[in-house]
């Protein structure tokens, strides 16, 4: 892929990269589409942002003796999501390199977001992928052939396990790998992404839906795991700005290219919203 600078003034190709790293998350990504990006509540500087969440509260009968109403019981949890990852793509191209067929500068930010966006993608699986160990403990032994790949028990159980902590029934989606989702469109029960009249499902990695869960084929899964969750099992937020690095080191001769910046992942509400289903159980 070559970055184009066709039309485009005083603009480098540093600048143009970090510009098509955000271009890439919404395009391209695929658990990062799936969660709940805050991103758009991160100012420039803030470090974290805070997640409230009320429960706890019930209607009463009001009262007509002129007595006092009975308290909701409202009790409000907070959830801190920190922007505690600070990340970048970086290299030096040497002076001696130069001479290569291969624009290095070039190759470097035109593949650099990219490496970016999939390191994101591997942040978000593993939160995702250790969310189960919390309270209530959603660890759980695959039933399908030597416990490898699920059964259709195993995607209804995850559905009954989500409906028992009240999550919506939309916005459901399962990771799987692709040896797993092989297994998976043996399945009669599964819809082909290919029937949702649009091309965004498959280019976003939704492969099928079943039983309520979009089916999402990733390659960060781990090998025999799937992960059930609705998307407001885990939260997301990133920096707007990823700062483009372009600078001269003549006395190393050598350039120091890089993209930087920040962001976090969070599991919510004690990972109720995850399930895990693995070869163990464990």
């Amino acid at each position: 892929m070559a970055l184009n600078q066709s039309g485009v003034a005083n603009v480098s190709l540093a600048e143009i990269a970090a510009q098509d790293v955000q271009n890439q998350l919404t395009d391209q990504g695929v658990l990062v589409n799936a969660v709940l990006n805050l991103s758009s509540q991160v100012g420039p500087g803030m470090k974290s942002i805070a997640i409230p969440r009320v429960s706890g509260m019930a209607a009463t009968a009001i009262p007509d003796d002129g007595s006092d109403s009975t308290s909701s019981g409202m009790t409000l949890s907070v959830d801190t999501l920190s922007l505690t990852s600070k990340r970048e793509v970086a290299d030096f191209i040497y002076d001696t390199a130069l001479d290569s067929a291969v624009n290095l500068k070039e190759a470097f930010f035109a593949n650099a977001p990219a490496v970016y966006v999939e390191d994101i993608e591997s942040k978000i699986y593993l939160e995702l992928d250790g969310a189960s160990a919390s309270t209530p403990d959603h660890i759980l032994q695959m039933s399908g052939a030597s416990n490898l790949v699920p059964t259709i028990a195993d995607i209804r159980l995850a559905a009954k396990l989500l409906d028992e902590q009240k999550y919506p029934q939309s916005d459901r989606y399962l990771i799987v790998t692709p040896a797993i989702k092989h297994a998976i469109n043996a399945f009669s029960e599964v819809s082909s992404a290919s029937a949702f009249g649009s091309s965004d499902a498959i280019q976003k990695g939704v492969v099928g839906e079943l039983y309520g869960f979009k089916i999402l084929m990733s390659n960060q899964a781990t090998s025999n795991t799937m992960i059930a969750f609705h998307k407001n099992a885990l939260a997301f937020g990133m920096q707007k700005d990823i700062t483009p690095v372009d600078t001269r080191n003549e006395e190393k001769a050598r350039e120091f290219v890089a993209i930087r910046g920040h962001y976090g992942q969070k599991v919510l509400n004690s990972g109720k919203g995850c399930i895990l289903f693995n070869a163990t159980g464990s």
